[in-house]
């Protein structure tokens, strides 16, 4: 019982942190929070261009 209680608690932990994050980073402007490339550069990056978030990638680390 004390087990189940604990796995319980640990899952919503985990839960509750991931959703907390996810609002930070949209507070913060950050369009896609899993996208490697979403902190490059909030305006001109979004998931479903991919091409230019690698294009604004390559001039960064140039």
């Amino acid at each position: 019982m004390l087990g189940n209680i604990a796995t319980l608690l640990a899952i919503s932990i985990i839960i509750i942190g991931a959703c907390i994050k996810l609002i930070i980073d949209k507070k913060n402007g950050i369009q896609c929070p899993g996208c490697p490339h979403s902190k490059i550069s909030n305006q001109a990056c979004h998931c479903s261009d991919l091409l230019s978030c690698k294009e604004i990638s390559e001039v960064r680390d140039s």
